[in-house]
């Protein structure tokens, strides 16, 4: 039995994330150092890329910051088209639905 050793009964009880699921541990541990060693450059590539994507600012979908349409006050406005059959059906309401417009 070695350090990171996996007994098929504890596989599949262990999360993803554990680092005995590691293939760079384990081909190190059987003594493949240069396959042990392109397997860790590749995960630290794909660590390096995934933190890359994670910094780029996000770009809302359905809104951009600018003018509001009703009084040109800064704020939030529809990015394009709004089309009422995507938006939850909370928001598509008639107006004579409203309380405050019940006389």
């Amino acid at each position: 039995m070695a350090l990171n050793d996996m007994p098929d009964d504890l596989e599949r009880l262990l999360p993803p994330s554990d680092a005995r699921r590691r293939k760079d541990l384990r081909l190190l541990e059987e003594g493949r150092y240069s396959e042990a060693d392109a397997e860790r450059i590749r995960i630290i590539k794909r660590i390096a890329n995934a933190r890359t994507l994670a910094t780029k600012p996000h770009q809302p979908r359905w809104f951009r910051l600018g003018a509001e349409v009703r009084n040109q006050a800064p704020g939030w406005a529809p990015a394009g088209r709004v089309d009422a059959s995507v938006l939850p059906l909370s928001l598509v309401r008639s107006h004579t639905s409203c309380e405050h417009e019940k006389g």
